[in-house]
C-alpha cells in the first residue's frame, strides 16, 4: 500500500492511494476523526462481506463509536465502545461471530489500535440486542473465515 498528500492550501491536502484521489479538510473533518470513520467503516464493511461469503444478507447498517482519547500528547484513543445495529436474515449467534470476527480477525484498523486502546462493543441484531457490553480479546482470532474480499485486508 502506499499512501500521499500534498498540501493544497493552508492545511488542506490532497490525498493519493492506489485506488482513489481525495481531499483532506482537516477544519471539516479532522485526522483523528477520519481514524475513527475508518476504523467503524472497516468493521462495517466486515459486517457485510463475511455474512455474504456465508450466503447471508445484512441490511440497515448503523455503528457508531465513543472514543474516549487520553488527556495527555498525542492524546491516543484509551477506550473505543463500539455500536452495531444490523438486520439479517441470520441468526442471533452468528450475528454476534460476524462482529467479533471483525474486531478480533479482520479490522486491520482496529487490530491496529488494540493493543493501546480498550475496546468494547454492543449489538443490536433484527432489533433484539444480543450483547449488551463486551470487550475484545486482544491478540485472539476468534473465526478466520478465510479471505473474504475486505476492503481494508488489502
Amino acid at each position: 500500500m502506499r499512501v500521499s498528500i500534498k498540501q493544497s492550501e493552508g492545511i488542506n491536502f490532497v490525498a493519493k492511494t492506489d485506488k482513489a484521489t481525495f481531499e483532506v479538510k482537516p477544519e471539516e473533518i479532522s485526522p483523528i476523526e477520519l481514524f475513527a470513520v475508518s476504523i467503524i467503516s472497516c468493521s462495517g464493511t466486515d459486517i457485510v462481506s463475511i455474512p455474504k461469503a456465508q450466503g447471508f444478507e445484512v441490511s440497515d447498517i448503523k455503528i457508531d463509536a465513543d472514543v474516549t482519547r487520553a488527556q495527555d500528547v498525542p492524546k491516543v484513543f484509551e477506550h473505543i465502545h463500539i455500536s452495531y445495529s444490523f438486520n439479517s436474515n441470520g441468526d442471533d449467534e452468528s450475528a454476534r461471530r460476524w462482529v467479533q470476527s471483525s474486531l478480533e480477525t479482520y479490522c486491520s484498523t482496529i487490530n491496529t489500535v488494540r493493543n493501546v486502546s480498550r475496546i468494547t462493543y454492543s449489538i443490536i441484531h433484527n432489533t433484539k440486542e444480543i450483547v449488551k457490553i463486551n470487550e475484545i480479546n486482544s491478540g485472539e482470532h476468534i473465526d478466520d473465515f478465510g479471505d473474504i474480499g475486505v476492503c481494508c485486508s488489502s
